[in-house]
């Protein structure tokens, strides 16, 4: 069985995250030094998937695939083809970059390296994807710790305002990206098609993308509500 890379490259930062939130708030040391280990250990896993890859072969490589909801054609589904294998490098790269900038981060370093960790997740879960509910998935994931980012420790005169903005922008793809698959989608053997032309079973399923909606609508109202309460302070 083949050793898999990009779902070691995925998760290392999120098991980061989880171990640096473990970590008491006053050890800020360890903070840095376990959130400089993940970047070093992801970065390194990046390079040598990158230099291991086939380029006279082409297509995709280092593929993984487990089935996650198989009655809905949904799996876990990874690989990379020669577009997403430097975008995960590169991901790699600004994630450790990130780590070695952000290192005299004195307010709620914890926090922060964990926020980022968790949105580095949700990056690489996007350029590894070849499931379309896997790339939605992952997708979301990203939006709530890049919120939390720059809100908590971005430039405080526009922090919030710019937080909110983004939020914004990003649950308009979310919607976009979440009606395309409702309506119909159809693409290659293994990837989400049309959740509402394959039966009864479906409902649960449509509903459970309309939670996925709500979460993304009650995102970006929340951010509106930072933003009127800081103006009016």
């Amino acid at each position: 069985m083949n050793f898999p890379f990009l779902t070691v490259i995925t998760f290392t930062p999120a098991v980061a995250a989880v171990i640096i939130l473990l970590i008491p708030p006053d050890r800020k040391t360890e903070v840095r030094v376990t959130a400089l280990a993940a970047g070093v250990l992801a970065t390194l896993l990046s390079l040598w998937v990158y230099f291991s890859y086939n380029m006279a072969a082409g297509g995709y490589q280092f593929i993984e695939e487990y089935p996650w909801v198989p009655q809905f054609g949904i799996s876990y589904h990874v690989g990379v083809d020669g577009l997403s294998l430097p975008l995960v490098l590169l991901t790699s790269l600004v994630m450790l970059t990130g780590v070695l900038i952000s290192w005299g981060v004195d307010d709620r370093p914890r926090e922060f390296f964990a926020f980022l960790f968790i949105l580095a997740t949700g990056v690489f879960g996007v350029f590894v994807a070849l499931d379309l509910f896997h790339l939605f998935f992952f997708y979301e994931i990203a939006v709530f710790p890049m919120y939390l980012l720059i809100a908590i420790w971005g430039w405080a005169k526009t922090r919030e305002y710019a937080a909110m903005k983004l939020t914004l922008y990003l649950f308009i793809g979310s919607v976009i990206a979440l009606g395309m698959p409702i309506i119909h989608v159809s693409g290659p053997a293994g990837m989400f098609q049309g959740v509402l032309a394959k039966g009864n079973g479906d409902f649960v399923f449509v509903w459970t993308l309309h939670a996925l909606c709500i979460t993304g609508m009650l995102s970006f109202f929340l951010a509106a509500r930072a933003l009127l309460v800081r103006q009016r302070s």
